[in-house]
């Protein structure tokens, strides 16, 4: 448990906003928030298997192949909405006991990042969005940890799919600077206003914020900046309510003293960790999104 180390401004009132994370009503609302997160797939998952149970009685459930598949596709989304949330506060849990582990290797980021960018295009497509990759180099070596760096664009990208209505547009661009790569993820979806930018990556406002509104707990971003900070690099965001919203991060430029490490990140592995980042994003028999 956390020691609350200093009084804060809640002790004058219920309704005063508080900063301090080790505030006792902070901790209570943000594992009120989570479980919330973990409850909702519980109980979709839960209700699911009652309903499949219901068509086994009368067999329907093997008369009608796509009654099967539609059930067994909703467990599946649920189950990865568990992973997901749980990965995520693992992760933030260890960053913060300073038990979570960097693997930097010497690789080509322009590869891994349109690597990435090409097998979500799929997701997009069956949106009806446009996502693109450009860069100003076709090749750029540097230290990095991949599987970090995966997560990150993932985690970007699955919030611009969620928040882009059909027929808008992603772009992820990445720009070298010689001494540092700049790398961005644009949308023209919805946006924020300048009361939610202010406050995106902080983890126990989000969730605040986002349990009252039903929208999960925000640990998502929380996370991302924590993951480019622990590559000694920067991220920011700009947005504008109903013109889009574009995250820049700036990662500096070293080499290190270590041999590349063999691709043992196969293509079966990314789909399944696509399928993790994008499990808030529920794709139906018919081939549409919801």
């Amino acid at each position: 448990m956390s020691e609350i180390k200093s009084p804060c401004s809640c002790s004058k009132g219920k309704n005063v906003e508080c900063e301090n994370q080790n505030c006792p009503l902070n901790i209570i609302e943000s594992f009120n928030s989570i479980c919330h997160d973990l409850k909702t797939p519980l109980n979709i998952i839960l209700s699911t298997l009652q309903i499949m149970e219901l068509y086994d009685v009368t067999g329907r459930l093997y008369e009608d192949k796509t009654l099967f598949k539609k059930y067994s596709s909703m467990m599946k989304q649920n189950s990865l909405r568990l992973i997901r949330l749980v990965n995520n506060i693992l992760d933030l849990t260890k960053i913060d006991s300073d038990l979570f582990s960097m693997e930097f290797v010497n690789a080509d980021i322009v590869k891994v990042i349109k690597n990435i960018t090409s097998s979500v295009r799929d997701y997009a497509d069956l949106k009806g969005i446009r996502i693109s990759v450009t860069s100003n180099v076709s090749e750029k070596l540097m230290a990095f940890d991949p599987d970090k760096i995966e997560r990150i664009l993932l985690n970007l990208i699955s919030n611009a799919l969620k928040f882009t209505p059909i027929g808008g547009r992603i772009v992820v661009k990445i720009i070298d600077l010689n001494e540092k790569v700049i790398l961005t993820v644009q949308d023209n979806g919805v946006g924020m206003d300048k009361e939610d930018l202010k406050d995106v990556f902080n983890k126990f406002r989000n969730m605040k914020k986002n349990y009252k509104e039903n929208e999960g707990t925000g640990l998502g971003l929380s996370l991302v900046k924590r993951l480019v900070e622990m590559h000694n690099g920067q991220i920011n965001v700009e947005s504008k309510k109903g013109r889009g919203t574009k995250f820049t991060i700036e990662l500096p430029v070293r080499i290190i003293e270590r041999m590349e490490r063999k691709d043992n990140n196969n293509k079966y592995n990314l789909v399944e960790k696509i399928n993790i980042e994008f499990a808030d994003i529920y794709l139906t028999l018919d081939g549409g999104v919801r």
